[in-house]
């Protein structure tokens, strides 16, 4: 809403990008987190890319999470979930559309690569961000009571319910909390350079929504 964003690039190449982490330990059982983006006019992350996640990391180590791509999580360790867009092999045109990539307990594996990859959590309905234009993202995560699958993620684009997914098991502990956000941009092979701006990040336990339009924020 003011008169700077914070700008991520992926150059060219594999594995480019850059993120920033924050931590709020030990924890809660829901969180919403909610930011204000602009992809680049040309902006072309290829098929996949990673962005903003939510995670769960254990009580005694804040890192617990990090570096777990390819593993299931076991209800002690972590979990995971990022709101992503995702090209889904060139049916969308960039960024692609909107979805949920999630690491929990009761994941698929993939049997081509014997990896447990996140999983896409995917609405009925399409959403395909334009690029050159700014939007309010928000999402949720609240975990499950200890053996029961009552997990839920949604996710809110401009103040619209986009996506709702509930019965997910995402720990076996109550000790492991949602504590930390990434605000990242992440480009498997970046084949040109990808920038995009992020801007009016906030966290908290409850729905947060956009700035009210009365606040003065000129939405380009």
């Amino acid at each position: 809403g003011g008169k700077y964003a914070v700008e991520i690039t992926a150059q060219i190449g594999e594995g480019t990008g850059g993120k920033l982490n924050k931590w709020f330990m030990p924890g809660y059982n829901t969180v919403h987190a909610r930011w204000y983006c602009l992809f680049e006019d040309d902006f072309d992350q290829g098929n996949h890319m990673h962005f903003c996640h939510l995670l769960a990391n254990r009580q005694d180590n804040k890192w617990s999470a990090f570096g777990k791509a390819g593993q299931k999580p076991g209800g002690e360790d972590f979990y995971t979930s990022g709101l992503e867009p995702w090209r889904d092999w060139g049916k969308y045109p960039a960024p692609g559309e909107m979805m949920m990539y999630t690491y929990h307990m009761d994941m698929p594996i993939d049997s081509k690569m014997g990896k447990y990859w996140g999983e896409m959590f995917r609405p009925s309905t399409a959403f395909v961000p334009e690029r050159g234009r700014w939007y309010c993202m928000e999402m949720m995560v609240k975990a499950n009571t200890p053996g029961q699958a009552d997990g839920e993620q949604n996710f809110w684009i401009d103040g619209e319910l986009k996506g709702k997914f509930t019965g997910i098991r995402w720990r076996t502990t109550d000790r492991l909390k949602i504590n930390a956000f990434w605000l990242m941009l992440y480009v498997h092979n970046s084949t040109k350079i990808n920038r995009m701006w992020f801007d009016d990040v906030a966290i908290g336990e409850t729905y947060i929504g956009p700035i009210p339009v009365t606040s003065g924020v000129e939405m380009k």
